[in-house]
């Protein structure tokens, strides 16, 4: 619960598609949920999902704060590194704020764990990552590519994780000496990073060109539901037939 300062559980909350990205979508799939069944259709509001979501919502209104529908990243990748929160389920690249002195005053207090596991003992991150990609309609191929090699290569990975940008997608920056130093203060971090990374975390959202526009479907529900203008129940089984609708389109 909350003291009115520090609050037991914090997330994102925007309106915003990316609301329903990271601890949300880990929870969900842990239950044994899913955006989309095998045949195409919404399934959002399934048991599993409707389970989810209720723990998630309950646990934001006893312990979070009630900002939470403006609680942008940043935000609360600061404020957790300032105490607000006991804890978050969030993407990993926030330990660049945690551990900096210049962002955090709690620099070498935090602990790191794997995402709790669901009812039956299932754990599903779902990973959030960035992608460079080539236009084929591109006129010049040959230097997007050249950049694509730079941007992803090993030298400029390891060294923009040693400059606070995280996490490297390659194994050789985890592997290599410079970096092994940089987080050897950060308690569990490496170790805890690497077998979410390589033995969990997977993207786990059905592709989808206009996955955006349909996740923003999804969070509004969220928002409902934690407001109070629906019940769970119904704000997913009616988000479940908007998505459907849009994917149709």
């Amino acid at each position: 619960a909350s003291n009115g300062e520090i609050f037991g559980f914090g997330q994102g909350g925007l309106d915003v598609w990316h609301t329903m990205y990271a601890g949300y979508a880990t929870q969900v799939w842990s239950y044994g949920g899913s955006d989309f069944d095998e045949n195409g259709k919404c399934s959002i509001a399934s048991d599993e999902v409707i389970a989810a979501t209720e723990d998630f919502i309950s646990a934001l209104q006893i312990s979070g704060a009630s900002d939470w529908t403006n609680r942008r990243w940043y935000e609360l990748a600061i404020d957790f590194a300032n105490g607000k929160y006991g804890l978050i389920v969030d993407s990993d690249h926030y330990v660049a704020y945690f551990e900096d002195s210049k962002y955090s005053s709690m620099v070498g207090e935090f602990g790191y764990a794997l995402p709790p596991v669901g009812p039956t003992g299932l754990m599903k991150p779902n990973l959030w990552t960035w992608s460079l990609v080539m236009n084929a309609q591109s006129k010049n191929k040959e230097n997007a590519w050249r950049f694509i090699e730079w941007a992803s290569g090993k030298k400029f990975l390891t060294r923009s994780a040693l400059e606070g940008n995280m996490n490297p997608t390659r194994k050789s920056t985890w592997d290599s000496p410079e970096f092994a130093e940089l987080v050897s203060s950060w308690g569990d971090f490496a170790q805890v990073g690497r077998e979410l990374i390589e033995k969990h975390a997977k993207v786990l959202v059905t592709p989808a060109t206009n996955y955006r526009k349909v996740a923003d479907i999804w969070v509004r529900a969220l928002l409902d539901s934690y407001l109070g203008k629906k019940s769970v129940r119904d704000a997913l089984t009616q988000a479940a037939k908007e998505m459907d609708a849009k994917v149709a389109r």
